[in-house]
């Protein structure tokens, strides 16, 4: 539809224009910018930010200034204090914490504020299945388990891994409480319950996940931004190489945002797995057999008396 003379005429569009504006529309969403000085990136973000307004504009959407938000993330207190962010003389929100594609991210990445919310509405659910437990089978509690509750706990799963420890606990703490409710077993130890509802623990599930990450990484299945966080073997110096696995395993700084982070532990997971699971070429058949792979037994990165992550 386009504007000519005050007046709308109409045109045919083809889908290719069709998914273009869908996928403008999706990526004026959110935008996200670092940079080496507060005024780079205070910059940056406000030209972008003119940029959404006119897209907005052209194509005849409601700007709502309103509900513009902005979080930094930095390790000092300077550049927090320094930008100032603004649109059409209105101040944009500095918050602490943004949900975006439902995951509560916050400027501290520890996923705290998120993880409450889950737990809070997985154990509402828990808390309905507990009420009819004696009022339908078995079998029929533990679908409903895992089709209504397990998406809660591993939805996004793969960004929040690196969360504390002790948020990791209380989810593994969640599902056993669930599985208890479903086979009604006050005893059976937490593993015997996993083996009687064939699932895995959520931290090996997790681990799989970022297994299966890197193995569509291999095999350029990821969208751009993604792909490039994962350096080839195949263009860097295999002397510097860990096993020669596919993925440079790249050094870091710091443990909260470099030891802790998917561009350095998805090619160390990765590297740690059998050459037969490596070198397998069908996504199908490597999902089949990573699923029933115990992924925590190869995990040994000497975080065990960390307090970071025993926090």
């Amino acid at each position: 539809m386009a504007e000519s003379n005050d007046s709308f005429c109409f045109r045919p569009v083809n889908h290719y224009e069709v998914k273009d504006a869908l996928e403008n529309l999706n990526t004026r969403k959110a935008i996200g910018y670092e940079g080496s000085s507060a005024s780079i990136v205070e910059e940056k973000l406000l030209s972008e930010g003119s940029k959404i307004t006119e897209w907005y504009k052209e194509n005849l959407l409601q700007v709502n200034v309103q509900k513009y938000q902005s979080m930094l993330m930095d390790s000092g207190t300077e550049a927090k204090n320094s930008i100032n962010l603004h649109k059409d003389l209105t101040d944009i929100e500095r918050s602490k914490s943004i949900k975006l594609l439902g995951v509560l991210l916050d400027s501290e990445l520890n996923f705290s504020e998120h993880i409450t919310l889950v737990f809070k509405k997985t154990s509402r659910h828990i808390g309905v299945l507990s009420r009819l437990r004696k009022l339908i089978p078995t079998y029929a509690k533990l679908q409903l388990y895992k089709a209504a509750i397990l998406p809660h706990l591993t939805y996004c799963s793969t960004i929040w891994h690196f969360c504390r420890a002790s948020d990791k606990r209380k989810a593994e703490r969640l599902q056993e409480r669930a599985l208890r409710v479903v086979f009604n077993d006050k005893s059976l130890s937490y593993d015997g319950l996993l083996k009687l509802a064939e699932i895995p623990s959520l931290v090996n599930r997790r681990l799989q996940d970022i297994a299966i990450l890197m193995f569509k990484a291999k095999k350029n299945l990821l969208p751009c931004q993604i792909q490039e966080l994962f350096m080839s073997e195949v263009n860097c110096d295999r002397r510097y190489s860990l096993r020669n696995a596919d993925f440079r395993i790249p050094r870091f700084n710091t443990v909260k945002y470099g030891k802790h982070s998917i561009r350095y532990y998805g090619p160390l997971l990765w590297s740690k797995l059998t050459k037969e699971l490596r070198s397998e070429e069908s996504l199908h058949a490597f999902k089949s057999k990573i699923r029933r792979t115990d992924m925590t037994v190869m995990i040994d990165d000497g975080c065990k008396k960390c307090a970071l992550c025993n926090s």
